[in-house]
């Protein structure tokens, strides 16, 4: 990829009724490195960096 659509991206982890249990921000674009959540969680869910902020989301 050279980066032509490249964009930080945020990462939400949830557990299995819906909680997000721990945020990730700024993660870096095709980056293969591993997210881990650091604690148990179901799901992940990437989305642009800046709608959490904008939609007002946070842990719990």
């Amino acid at each position: 990829m050279d980066g032509k659509y490249a964009f930080t991206i945020r990462c939400d982890f949830f557990k299995f009724w819906g909680v997000i249990v721990s945020i990730i921000e700024n993660t870096s674009p095709f980056s293969t490195n591993t997210i881990s959540s650091g604690v148990l969680a179901a799901f992940a869910l990437e989305i642009n960096a800046g709608e959490v902020s904008e939609k007002k989301i946070q842990k719990g």
